[in-house]
């Protein structure tokens, strides 16, 4: 252990002292190692980068040459603490400190019903033995080892996930037992070992000696009348764990097969014969080619748990198949008239403003989500046949994605970096933590599936940037054993079904909130084999897709009501896993809305499993709706990026209704359908849905990429083809009767009995990448095309503001304005505009128009007068930093309660505000979001160095905070949080800045 600290510390010193290399891959590169100027503080405190502190924090563990540390599993965290924590390999809850090993029963949940609790518990000691630390000492598929030292004696204790057994072994040592309870403990000899009853809690105690000490293995009994059946078992101690898996094509099965090597601690069998466990999501809704043991069930925070006698035990799943995005939708029956109808405009209308005003955030969590947006709409621009919109979209995806798969020396922004001692690979700029491991799948999982969705149509950009994709993926889901560059899986537990979103985890083990964002994941990874031609992947996603899915209908969202005690537990299902149980909420809103809705994003077909129970998806939806905190569409969801997310996933279970009030909502010109989001998403997977009909989990293909809808009796067989030649397609149904056939066309989206109207496949080309140009135009031909303004200005009395506005041709291109005539058509006399400058006279709304032939658009300009304005609004907004896309300094000053800006995660982060003038501020009323300031100074400055402070306010007392002081003329004012109240950053919705009546100039 002390080695390995200290080889930790010297390797990273080294590492400190030298540049950062650029790693090629393919025609991309990454750096060489995260960079420091980035990983401040370094102490392991929340605040700045913690690269540094990842590569140099101290690890509890027995070096294992060659094989890079895993994060986010159950029992990770003893890699970086002293003492293990708990350990839940189920049903055992173990741990692992200075008083010894101790063994818990878990068997009742607390009275809230979130957690499972043990009544009672062995521990095992020895005399002599008083280790300083727990080591992890090795560790395989579904098992750890944790070994206890002092000096030459040493106890080593093995955790399987699903053995009813924990083994402890001893050097120099001899191990002893203590029982304790909120019962009696009694004790009695049973065959080779011994019994021990505590209250309703029973124990199977076996023990030996070795040549170097000595053993004991301790059994979890569901039943005192148990001990007989598992005694058989008990010394079949289990030395290495392994999960395999395996895609049929023709059956669409994945079968896994879990395989573990024996040893008899007594040394009498070779290869004894072990207990293996199993939960609900291995074994309803599959095939298993064993049968377990009859009348042992364990209750474990998953539900029931059984095991089946074996060293290779496999289980099939069907695999549904996954389609790449939803085929282009079309008029069908009743909806060909009235409101809810498809309307193939309002489509492309809503590509155009997505391509137009779609961003990418510049973190790999909201740069990851604009990356998918971006690139589904690219997608749904092909399926119409709408080239522009296709190349734009493309061009946007591509110089974007470039920017992030490569690296310069020099470069802050947009790439990736590799971390040696965790083996995996850090994008910067960071978020939530992910420089520690936490939520790589979620962030991850936008790249690959975009990335793939890319690889589909552009092969350059496959052949380039299909090896930066694939090691990105296997930060996440190393599906390859002979890479020791990542770990096995990093975020995936293959035992418990379900990925871990925590990192490094913590006392209790690991968690996991979206798992929705985690099946996307799965989605990408399987998504990018499909593209890139790598099976190995595509299986690999297949494997993950799978088993989550199934793990979320039981673990989540408890589908069958089976697996969490509802007599205590007062919630709709679980939004938040723990190991040691469930949670009704979220890191980031107390609103039960997004307790549901974090189970149902993002928007794609790798959510389709959300649709496998319409029934569920219905009680679901209303469950939620009589709930939710926020206000309904008519308000709040009206206006709210959440809107879309509900209609995306309400279009499940009733597609029509979700299209009504989608259209509603366009009729009033509401944000859900004119911000610049994901409403074009929503548009095209609910009028899909519509057309096409249900999903048919009943019928299966012959090749993965591959659905089948059912509507009104007809069935409609789709299938996505990569290749360059035709594939022909098979469909059956459970029984593996054949239902229907497809010629599936070259890299495109065949649907049945339908004609696509889809643009031809791009030609393959090795040549350096160009950005096509558009179609080619003649003089005379080019006109303007569209005109856009800001939905309002703000102005005030006397002061004249500059209108900016664009223009673009028919291709997208920004024209010059010069042109285009601006005027006042509304509002109070005496307004006028003059070089693009508006002055108005008296107080009131104006509308202006601009034109020029048939394009014209028009704004509202909103004049008051000085002491009516929020000074806020008209000033130019900057920031120390903000925390993602979705947080931005802007939004602290934009009139909307539901925005607001965060900061990173540290003290002394500011805001600041240009007048463009001197401004004689006097008051500043502050709404803060539950992360706020506690000491806070507002500072003034004429020329943005040197700062005078106007107010300083040592303890906010709310979160509206009014503060006020004596004005003095000064062009800058900014607002610095000099302390925080919580270990995230400072974060406000709304800051209101006033000036007094006195000085009406503000001069």
């Amino acid at each position: 252990m002390k080695k390995s600290l200290s080889c930790g510390l010297l390797v990273m010193a080294a590492l400190g002292g030298v540049a950062q290399e650029v790693i090629k891959c393919g025609g991309g590169s990454y750096a060489s190692y995260t960079p420091w100027e980035k990983t401040k503080p370094a102490n392991g405190s929340r605040g700045g980068d913690q690269s540094r502190f990842m590569q140099t924090r101290p690890l509890y563990l027995t070096p294992k040459e060659g094989e890079p540390l895993p994060t986010n599993d159950w029992w990770t965290r003893a890699l970086v603490d002293r003492w293990t924590g708990k350990l839940w390999s189920y049903p055992a809850l173990t741990v692992c400190d200075a008083s010894g090993v101790t063994v818990s029963f878990p068997s009742y949940w607390i009275d809230n019903g979130t957690e499972m609790k043990a009544k009672s518990s062995l521990l095992v000691s020895a005399a002599g033995l008083a280790p300083e630390t727990a080591d992890v000492d090795g560790w395989s598929d579904f098992a750890v080892n944790i070994i206890q030292r002092d000096g030459a004696r040493s106890m080593k204790t093995t955790l399987v996930h699903g053995s009813p057994f924990v083994w402890i072994e001893t050097t120099g040592c001899t191990p002893g037992l203590a029982a304790s309870g909120e019962a009696e403990v009694k004790r009695e000899k049973r065959g080779s070992g011994q019994l021990y009853r505590i209250g309703d809690d029973a124990y199977g105690v076996w023990k030996g000696r070795s040549e170097t000490g000595g053993w004991v293995a301790i059994g979890l009994l569901p039943r005192a009348d148990d001990f007989e059946t598992l005694e058989p078992y008990a010394t079949a101690i289990i030395r290495d764990t392994r999960v395999d898996w395996r895609y049929d094509e023709k059956t669409a099965t994945l079968t896994t097969t879990w395989n573990v090597k024996t040893e008899d601690l007594r040394g009498k069998v070779k290869d004894p014969v072990a207990l293996q466990g199993f939960q609900p999501h291995h074994l309803k809704r599959t095939v298993p080619s064993f049968k377990t043991l009859d009348g042992l069930v364990w209750q474990t925070p998953r539900g029931k748990q059984r095991v089946a006698a074996g060293n290779s035990l496999a289980i099939d799943y069907a695999f549904p198949g996954m389609l790449p995005y939803w085929a282009a939708p079309a008029a069908r029956g009743k909806e060909k008239d009235g409101k809810g109808r498809y309307d193939v405009t309002r489509m492309k209308h809503l590509l155009e403003v997505y391509v137009s005003e779609g961003g990418f955030g510049g973190d790999t969590y909201w740069g990851g989500k604009g990356l998918l947006q971006m690139a589904m709409a690219m997608m749904a621009a092909r399926e119409l046949g709408e080239e522009r919109l296709y190349q734009r979209a493309h061009d946007k995806l591509r110089t974007q994605f470039e920017n992030w798969l490569s690296w310069t020396p020099g470069e802050k922004n947009f790439y990736f970096s590799y971390v040696p001692r965790w083996g995996g690979l850090v994008g910067e700029n960071t978020s939530y933590d992910s420089d520690t491991f936490n939520d790589h799948h979620f962030h991850y999982g936008y790249f690959t599936y975009s990335g793939a969705l890319l690889c589909l149509v552009d092969e350059d950009f496959k052949e380039k940037y299909g090896p930066m994709l694939t090691l990105i993926a296997k930060d996440y889901a190393n599906w390859d054993r002979t890479d020791k560059r990542f770990p096995l899986f990093r975020t995936f537990d293959p035992w418990a079904g379900h990925s871990f979103a925590g990192g490094m985890g913590g006392g209790d083990g690991n968690g996991q909130e979206s798992s929705s964002e985690a099946m996307q994941g799965w989605g990408g990874l399987y998504l990018l084999g499909l593209a890139l031609g790598d099976d190995a992947m595509r299986d690999a996603g297949i494997f993950g897709y799978v088993s989550e899915a199934r793990g979320t209908a039981e673990y989540w969202f408890d589908r069958d009501r089976e697996n969490i005690d509802y007599t205590k537990y007062k919630h709709p299902y679980n939004s938040n896993l723990t190991c040691h149980g469930v949670g009704w909420w979220t890191y980031f809103s107390g609103d039960p809305v997004w307790m549901h809705s974090i189970q149902w994003l993002p928007n794609t077909p790798a959510l389709d499993y959300l649709s496998e129970d319409l029934k569920f998806a219905k009680w679901d939806w209303e469950t939620m709706w009589k709930t939710k905190q926020v206000t309904g569409w008519e308000k709040e969801l009206g206006d709210a990026s959440l809107g879309n997310v509900l209609l995306s996933y309400l279009q499940r279970s009733d597609p029509k209704a979700a299209a009504e009030i989608f259209d509603t909502l366009a009729e009033g010109n509401r944000g859900v359908y004119k911000n610049a989001d994901t409403a074009h998403l929503t548009y095209w997977a609910t009028h899909s849905h519509l057309a096409w009909g249900e999903l048919d989990f009943g019928v299966r293909a012959d090749y993965p990429c591959a659905r089948a809808y059912l509507k009104d009796g007809k069935r409609t067989l789709m299938a996505y083809n990569p290749d360059g030649k035709v594939r022909k397609v098979t469909f059956f149904d459970e029984g593996g009767k054949t239902v229907g056939t497809l010629d599936a066309r070259p890299r495109q989206l065949t649907v049945s009995g339908e004609r696509s109207v889809a643009l031809a496949p791009l030609k393959d080309t090795k040549d350096l990448y160009e950005p096509p140009a558009y179609p080619p135009w003649e003089p005379g031909k080019l006109h303007l095309d569209m005109i856009k303004v800001p939905e309002r200005f703000e102005a005030i009395v006397g002061e004249p503001i500059k209108l900016d506005f664009a223009a673009y041709d028919q291709y997208g291109d920004e024209m010059s304005t010069a042109n285009i005539k601006v005027a006042v058509f509304a509002g109070p006399k005496g307004a006028t505009i003059k070089k693009g400058m508006f002055t108005a006279k008296k107080p009131g709304e104006y509308m202006v128009r601009f034109g020029s032939g048939e394009a014209r658009a028009e704004c509202r300009v909103k004049v008051q007068t000085l002491e009516q304005v929020n000074l806020a609004r008209l000033a130019k907004v900057t920031a120390s930093s903000e925390e993602n896309q979705g947080l931005l300094a802007k939004f602290a000053a934009d009139g909307d309660m539901k925005t607001r800006w965060g900061s990173g995660h540290k003290n002394g982060e500011w805001i600041r505000f240009d007048f463009g003038r001197p401004r004689s501020v006097a008051s500043a009323e502050i709404y803060w979001e539950n992360a706020r300031a506690d000491h806070y100074k507002i500072e003034i400055s004429n020329d943005g160095v040197e700062w005078k402070t106007a107010v300083d306010v040592p303890h906010a007392k709310d979160r509206r905070e009014d503060v006020s002081w004596n004005p003095t003329p000064a062009r800058y004012l900014r607002l610095v949080g000099v302390t925080r109240n919580t270990p995230y950053g400072v974060s406000i919705f709304e800051i209101d800045l006033r000036t007094i009546p006195a000085d009406p100039l503000g001069m």
